[in-house]
Formats: structure tokens, C-alpha cells, sequence
């Protein structure tokens, strides 16, 4: 009887693809990061729900 194949180190994990928006290098959103302009919308990696605004430059806020 043959083992379930494992998850390989590379693989993101659920929450990881979640997220979005993705920067280039695949990278997720977080609080106080550079944002993408007024009132986008985003997740974190672990569902935060976030909002760019501008707080000294676009940055991602938690959305309240």
C-alpha cells in the first residue's frame, strides 16, 4: 500500500493563497506595507481584511 503524496516545502499553504492582492514576487498584503491607491481592498495572509489609505503615503490599514 502506497502513502498519500506530502505536501512539498514549496507549496504555499491555503491561507497564503488567499491572500491578495499578490505583489510581484508573490508576497501578501500587510498592515502599514505600501498599498496600491485609495480605498483598494485587500487580505492578508491569515484573512485580515485590509483597505489602502493614505497615512503618510498608500498604506494598507485594517479595514474596520
Amino acid at each position: 500500500m502506497q502513502a498519500p503524496p506530502s505536501a512539498s516545502a514549496s507549496s504555499p499553504s491555503p491561507l497564503v493563497q488567499a491572500c491578495l492582492p499578490r505583489s510581484a514576487s508573490g508576497a501578501c498584503p500587510g498592515p502599514g506595507q505600501s498599498g496600491l491607491g485609495d480605498g483598494v481592498t485587500g487580505v492578508a495572509a491569515r484573512g485580515a481584511l485590509l483597505i489602502c489609505t493614505d497615512n503618510g503615503g498608500w498604506r494598507w490599514e485594517p479595514l474596520l
